[in-house]
């Protein structure tokens, strides 16, 4: 038996297409409500979601390091904080488990959860802010043979 939808509006309505403070998402009384809640409180943005591969990359760059420094077993204190940024912000900013970042870095997941946490707990907000604006750069390319260039690219990469 077939059952005939009934026609439940006039169509589009415009209330529904209309934005208040875009952090949130909800008809303006929410928002009011939700915003009067979180003035007085830190509001967490999430970094540029992007690939591993340019992740890795920039992070590379920024550091100073070759991937065969950062992915080999040396405890170096600037390799290993290099680790801990690229599981930190692999996990945050390019949505992968723990289980897939072990396997890119070659290490247990186990080891990957205590990179996290040393990294949660001692967060380098300035270089994430640097590596954030080289991935957000246009001009910012990344080629697995040649690293970073600033060649310009026109394929979106987030």
């Amino acid at each position: 038996m077939k059952r005939k939808l009934h026609k439940l509006g006039s169509g589009h309505e415009e209330k529904y297409y209309q934005t208040a403070d875009q952090r949130f998402l909800g008809d303006e009384a929410f928002v009011e409500k939700v915003a009067l809640k979180a003035k007085n409180k830190d509001v967490r943005l999430s970094g540029p979601r992007v690939s591993f591969d340019r992740l890795l990359a920039a992070i590379l760059k920024e550091h100073g390091l070759t991937e065969e420094a950062l992915m080999g077993s040396g405890r170096r204190n600037d390799w290993v904080q290099a680790k801990r940024q690229l599981v930190y912000l692999g996990r945050e900013w390019a949505n992968m488990t723990m289980q897939e970042l072990g396997k890119r870095l070659k290490r247990d997941p186990s080891m990957m959860s205590r990179l996290y946490g040393e990294y949660e707990a001692t967060r380098d907000q300035r270089r994430e802010a640097i590596i954030a604006r080289a991935l957000n750069s246009k001009t910012m390319n990344y080629d697995k043979s040649q690293g970073l260039s600033s060649q310009p690219s026109f394929q979106a990469h987030f």
